[in-house]
Parts: structure tokens; sequence; C-alpha cells
């Protein structure tokens, strides 16, 4: 099969689930994703060779990998980090960081636009009522850094369109139907982080963990 490139590999670890797929420029080929938590170590390996394998290529056909720099899960975005670090060591192919904050924009950019919203707000979960939250445009494109906050002090305008993995509910917002992150939004923003030029030195990638890991 004649691809076109470039191929980007994405993977995504922030959350439960362990997401591996595999786009031609922002064209979406193939997906997988398995949710059991705590076995992203064990999958990650496994899924990343079957998308390869089913495609019949190799990771040198890959033009760039794309891992999920947080913030999210500390342990989930340390496995993802360290295989994406392995596979990019001589920086061929070339790594991506992908926030997970920005992806949740890229998936609900149009239907911000929609709705005719003033700017987007992206919210993730994190432990004991804290949450994750940054401001971006319609175009996706960050007003603010991310705010590592208590959910009981979250301020949001009217104008304002939420979503993300928190679901806030009062009279004026409800996210339960805009908390998804698809493998065509993960595609989209690779892409368009490609076209931009927004590498990093693997050996300088670092996950976004915004706050210290406690363990439990």
């Amino acid at each position: 099969m004649q691809l076109q490139t470039p191929l980007i590999l994405s993977i995504d670890t922030s959350a439960d689930s362990c997401n591996v797929l595999i786009s031609s420029k922002n064209n979406l080929l193939l997906s997988y994703s398995i949710k059991i938590k705590r076995l992203h170590d064990k999958l990650l390996a496994e899924l990343t060779n079957r998308a390869l394998k089913d495609l019949n290529i190799s990771i040198s056909n890959i033009g760039a990998v794309a891992i999920s720099s947080g913030p999210g899960s500390f342990t989930g975005l340390r496995i993802g980090a360290a295989f994406a670090k392995a596979l990019t060591i001589d920086n061929s192919p070339k790594l991506i960081s992908l926030p997970t904050l920005y992806a949740f924009a890229v998936e609900y950019e149009t239907f911000a636009k929609k709705m005719n919203s003033k700017s987007i707000t992206a919210i993730i979960s994190a432990n004991s009522g804290m949450i994750y939250k940054q401001i971006f445009n319609l175009n996706s494109e960050p007003q603010s850094q991310i705010e590592f906050i208590n959910k009981d002090s979250l301020q949001l305008t009217n104008d304002t369109f939420l979503c993300g993995n928190f679901t806030y509910l009062n009279e004026n917002f409800q996210t339960n139907h805009f908390n998804k992150l698809t493998p065509e939004s993960i595609a989209e923003s690779a892409y368009r982080l490609f076209l931009n030029d927004k590498f990093i030195n693997s050996i300088d990638f670092e996950p976004l963990y915004i706050q210290d890991f406690v363990p439990r």
C-alpha cells in the first residue's frame, strides 16, 4: 500500500487507556486502544509493533513520533515518555511533544466555533479535587499557562467552550458530551505540530507533570 508522508506514530498514555495510532499527514490510518489500568508498560510495545506490522512498515518509515506530554497520570506519562525517547534516541524519527489539553482544544474547536464561543477552556481532572486548566483561542492556540487549581475555585465566563475529561455542571455549562479525546483529534493535533516544526530533542524531552509525584 502506497502511503503519503509524513507518517506519524502517536502515543497517548496520559490516562487509563493505552492508545497507539498511525496517521498519514492528518488522516488516521489505524488506531489501537486498550483501557486497562496499570498495564501501559506491558501493552505499549506490543500495540506499536502490531500497528507497524499491520501497515507493513517499520519505524524507519515513520517521520515523527508524537507523545502525549501531559498533564495526566504521572506513571502513564513516564512510561510513554521512556518508550518514545527510546524510539527517537537519535532524533530519527523526530519527536513531537503533544500536550493533552491542546489535543482537547483541537478536538472541540469546530463545536466551539459553531456555538459562537469566544474561547476554549480545556480541563483535566487530577487527584483530591484538583484540576488542570488552560485557555485557548478558537484555533487552539494557548492563551494562558496551564493552571493547577482546586475545582471549587474554577471560574468560567459564559462565552467560553468547556471541554476535557472533568465533568463540571451548572446552569450554563455541561461537559458530559465534550469529554472524549478521539484518535482523529490526536492525529490532527500531531500533524499541526509537525507542520509548525514543533519538534523536541529526544534527550531533552520531559512530560508536563505540573505537580510533584506523591506515592500512594
